[in-house]
């Protein structure tokens, strides 16, 4: 049975029909540094793929935060963190889910993604931010 552990700084999050156990930590690291530290929690990087998982992080997130979402194996190519699932980046996705002109790789550099707060944007990967640990999600 996995346990929303509080002593790892989580917690437990609902909006519509989805449930997380999810962690904001306000300390600056890189990307990767975030994903290192999601996993030794026993998780990984949010991955903000529904309207609902993004509504959880509206009262939770105050500032820019590392979500797991990047195209670092190949540019375009963006792959989730928690199923290694691929985001088809249509016209709607990006309407709906990042910033207005993103993502846009700008400089030819920009391959991990933050939560805004309320949308996504591409940055490079070394750029220091919070980040989000998600240890599960369940449909309710």
């Amino acid at each position: 049975m996995v346990v929303c552990d509080a002593s790892k700084g989580l917690q437990i999050f609902t909006s519509g029909k989805s449930m997380s156990c999810l962690g904001w930590f306000n300390n600056y690291v890189t990307y990767f540094e975030a994903e290192d530290a999601c996993r030794s929690k026993g998780g990984y990087l949010m991955t903000p793929k529904t309207m609902d998982k993004v509504a959880m992080l509206l009262p939770l997130v105050t500032e820019r935060a590392w979500v797991g979402l990047d195209d670092t194996k190949q540019e375009g190519v963006y792959i989730w963190k928690d199923d290694n699932s691929t985001l088809t980046l249509t016209a709607d996705v990006k309407s709906t889910f990042f910033a207005s002109g993103e993502p846009n790789n700008n400089g030819d550099r920009e391959d991990c993604n933050v939560y805004t707060p309320t949308l996504l944007n591409d940055v490079p990967c070394w750029f220091n931010y919070t980040y989000l640990c998600e240890i599960f999600t369940v449909d309710l």
